[in-house]
């Protein structure tokens, strides 16, 4: 069994963990055939309607901002579309493993957060300020955005306050 996060495109509905046993039930909440999106760090996947955009489906704001955040690369030029699941990655064997226990923490447990950033590389000490956020989604866009906007920011994310 694989626990993940059901994210809906329609941000009326709530972020919900779910437990996962089979393809048919990611296929259940995408609504079609899956595609894997990788994130490297924290290791987790999206899964999400391979058809998504040919077929219409609105874009994902919520998992756009986690996607956006932790592979910057897609910053502004792509977005997922229709209701995804966000796993871990695979292990050695291919098998799908459940979303890793602090990012999960995190995101459902977590009532203020702040975003953090790291100026001139990887193995730099990270940095704060004051600024609070009651919504993982509004701290994960503004940690994106400054990734994106401040050249000298080199890594940008989002903690428990």
């Amino acid at each position: 069994m694989v626990t993940g996060v059901i994210i809906p495109a329609d941000e009326r509905l709530a972020v919900s963990r779910h437990e996962f046993n089979h393809l048919r039930d990611y296929q259940g909440v995408v609504g079609g055939l899956v595609e894997a999106i990788d994130l490297d760090h924290p290791q987790m996947t999206f899964f999400a309607n391979d058809e998504a955009k040919l077929i219409g489906l609105p874009i994902n704001r919520r998992a756009t901002i986690i996607w956006w955040l932790h592979n910057p690369i897609t910053y502004g030029f792509d977005v997922l579309s229709g209701d995804t699941v966000l796993v871990g990655q695979p292990d050695q064997n291919g098998d799908t493993q459940s979303v890793p226990a602090e990012f999960m923490s995190l995101l459902m447990d977590t009532p203020t957060f702040k975003v953090d950033v790291q100026i001139s590389g990887p193995d730099a000490p990270w940095y704060s300020n004051d600024m609070r956020f009651e919504d993982y989604f509004t701290a994960a866009l503004c940690a994106a955005d400054l990734t994106h906007c401040w050249a000298e920011v080199t890594g940008a994310r989002v903690v428990a306050a």
